[in-house]
């Protein structure tokens, strides 16, 4: 029989947000789910801020050409790092950061230098709060671009750099005009459908 090694380790550190750290602060469970057979895992790791606990979700699409596209991730910790290796894919190469809310940009940085050959993109008007700084200050490096409408000549122009994922996915960015306290966007999304 053969010997059956440690479970993969759930740690990870986060005592970022002041005034508002996200918890749990030193380890995070993944769940992993399947949701079109061998297409389609979504992975959720458990979030908290002052009591209140809600889930913060990844989907991650396998492409054509078996490679992955993840769409805002969660905290890379060995666990889900491990989930996603045991999908036997040709590597990770897309990461979307989806929207602007800080529960799901603070991952960004850290998963993406997990994989650096992936194109980083996110949507437009990312911001921090109280002291609003600029996107590779948070860790938003944009090796891809930002994210914006594939239809139309802006969209063929935007990713011009990345046909297998036009190929693939139809962007649509979903952006507010009203705006609150220090510039910050109410919300902005990018909707994404796998055709």
């Amino acid at each position: 029989a053969s010997a059956v090694g440690p479970p993969p380790s759930r740690r990870y550190l986060n005592f970022t947000g002041f005034p508002f750290p996200l918890g749990p602060f030193t380890e995070r469970q993944t769940v992993m789910t399947e949701l079109v057979k061998d297409r389609v895992y979504r992975f959720e790791q458990t979030q908290d801020l002052g009591g209140i606990t809600a889930n913060v979700a990844s989907v991650v699409f396998r492409m054509r050409d078996n490679r992955l596209l993840v769409y805002n991730p969660v905290a890379p910790t060995e666990e889900f790092l491990q989930q996603l290796k045991g999908l036997n894919s040709g590597g990770v190469a897309h990461i979307l950061l989806g929207t602007t809310p800080y529960e799901h940009k603070i991952y960004l940085a850290p998963f993406s230098r997990e994989f650096p050959s992936a194109k980083v993109w996110a949507v437009p008007d990312q911001f921090s709060w109280p002291i609003d700084l600029p996107g590779p200050l948070l860790g938003i490096n944009t090796t891809g671009g930002q994210l914006v409408d594939t239809a139309g000549e802006s969209g063929a122009k935007a990713y011009a750099n990345a046909p297998d994922l036009t190929a693939e996915f139809e962007v649509k960015l979903l952006r507010t005009k009203q705006r609150f306290a220090f510039g910050a966007t109410v919300g902005e999304e990018a909707a994404i459908l796998h055709k």
